[in-house]
């Protein structure tokens, strides 16, 4: 791509990610013995979601599932698809849900309605600090930033 760096954004190398993963998984590890929770599976939400979800389900011995959402295409946000694989059982379940970054709420609170009647306890990697409505139970870090991830293929440029 042409142009240069966009200025608002912050890279987060592989260590960071990682440091910040393990931030996750002692919150998480608080939530569920102070709430006595049990998960049935930890749900990670493809693309974003995939590393910190497995990073987790391997760390907390759980079985990993994954569901299909998207609507950025690099920095453009469009119509939200979502896509539940049906052997995803919904009733009388409780769900971990992870994804990699909290912006709006849309891609959680979208993926939580077509996860109904389970239970879902949405958590994620980082959260935009000037988000009003918070919908998730817990996260590792702040930013007010568009995020660069290590695995993504280029510099995000305008």
């Amino acid at each position: 791509m042409e142009g240069r760096i966009k200025p608002d954004v912050r890279y987060v190398d592989k260590s960071y990610y990682f440091a910040a993963c393990g931030n996750l998984l002692w919150e998480i590890e608080k939530l569920m013995s102070s709430n006595s929770l049990k998960f049935d599976s930890l749900v990670a939400i493809a693309k974003g979601g995939l590393i910190v979800g497995a990073y987790l389900a391997f760390k907390l011995e759980m079985p990993l599932d994954v569901v299909y959402a998207q609507s950025y295409k690099g920095t453009e946000q469009g119509e939200l698809t979502v896509m539940i694989p049906d052997h995803i059982a919904l009733t009388g379940k409780t769900y971990l849900l992870v994804d990699d970054l909290y912006h709006t709420g849309r891609t959680l609170r979208t993926v939580r309605k077509k996860m109904e009647p389970a239970r879902t306890i949405p958590v994620v990697l980082f959260r935009k600090k000037e988000t009003g409505f918070f919908l998730v139970d817990q996260f590792a870090g702040y930013t007010k930033s568009w995020i660069q991830f290590f695995y993504e293929k280029e510099v995000l440029r305008v």
